[in-house]
């Protein structure tokens, strides 16, 4: 599976508010194929981060937690809270995790010190 991402930081805190380096934005390439253990994966560590016993409660914890990191840093959205978007959290968790089981194509990542062969298909 490709997993394509470019530089614009429209939802920069979910990466961050989860502990990881923002990579890239990923919403914007459909359709995206996610193996379902990286989905349970990325759920465990979800709960884990946020110490809840289930993935709905730790769902929402970490919304809130995301709300007030948005609302305390987030110049670049006037410090306004970030719009719902699990799925670009859930491509940069794969990216950190998981990063030898897809194919990247992250435009313009060399400029921001991603690996140049993530920053083309290498097909």
């Amino acid at each position: 599976a490709v997993l394509h991402g470019r530089r614009a930081p429209v939802y920069p805190m979910h990466a961050l508010s989860l502990g990881l380096d923002y990579v890239a934005e990923f919403m914007d390439s459909f359709p995206v194929m996610i193996r379902p253990s990286h989905l349970a994966n990325f759920r465990g560590f979800v709960q884990e981060l946020v110490g809840a016993t289930n993935f709905e409660a730790a769902y929402q914890k970490w919304r809130v937690a995301l709300e007030n990191m948005a609302l305390l840093s987030a110049r670049h959205t006037w410090y306004l809270a970030e719009g719902e978007c699990a799925f670009s959290a859930l491509a940069t968790y794969c990216y950190h995790f998981h990063h030898s089981d897809y194919f990247w194509s992250l435009e313009d990542g060399s400029l921001f010190g991603v690996p140049p062969e993530d920053t083309c298909l290498a097909m």
